[in-house]
This record gives C-alpha cells, structure tokens and sequence, in this order.
C-alpha cells in the first residue's frame, strides 16, 4: 500500500512497478507455503485448498508479470502513422491530469478499507 500511495501522491508511476514487483514476491511466498501444506495434506477439503491457493499465486505471479509490468516499459513504434498513439505495452503518464485527483478518493477509501480488513484479519 505505501508504494501505491506514493503513486497517487506523487503522480509517478514507478511506484506502481515497484508494487506489482512486491506483490511477485509475495505471491512466490504464497506458492512455496501453499506447496508445502499440498505436501502435508491429510483430508480431501485441504488438498483442494492448498492447491487452489497454490493456483492462485501462481497465477498472481504471471498476471504481474505478463500483464501489469510490461505496460511500465517503453516500447517506441517509429515510422508509422499511428507513432503517437499509444500500443498495448505503453504507459503514458500526465501529472496534470485531473485523472488524478477524481480517482484520490478511491484509493484513499481502498486504503482505509484494506488497512481495516488486515486489522480485522490479524
């Protein structure tokens, strides 16, 4: 979360990147525990979920790194008519933009949500 509020906070999207990047790690975290407990499953129900919770990070993992990074690399098309408009893997960032302040109020209230629901959880 703090990566994505210095997003927001500081309109630069490097700090997306560098939060799809932790999540990675945590989702290599998910797997290697998930993996471990797959192993250790005595009943039907636990291997079910320890392997489901093994494909979900698995596929975290992969949607990050197939989906989300990519777009924080540029990719420059030269020579064609449609150079200036942007491809799949671009990320075109306007600090100005009033992008940015419409959509504060969600992350602020995603935020608190989320800080609350892991309170709740611990």
């Amino acid at each position: 979360e703090t990566m994505s509020w210095s997003g927001v906070i500081s309109g630069n999207s490097k700090f997306y990147c560098a939060e799809y990047v932790l999540w990675m790690l945590i989702a290599l975290t998910w797997a290697w525990d998930s993996a471990e407990l797959l192993n250790k499953s005595e009943g039907y129900s636990e291997t079910v979920m320890h392997a489901a919770i093994l494909l979900g990070s698995i596929g975290l993992f992969f949607f990050n790194a197939f989906f989300e990074i990519p777009h924080f690399f540029k990719y420059q098309r030269g020579g064609t008519a449609a150079a200036h408009i942007p491809g799949l893997w671009e990320c075109i960032q306007d600090e100005s933009s009033p992008l940015w302040m419409k959509r504060l109020p969600f992350f602020f209230c995603y935020f608190i949500g989320c800080s609350w629901s892991s309170v709740a959880v611990a």
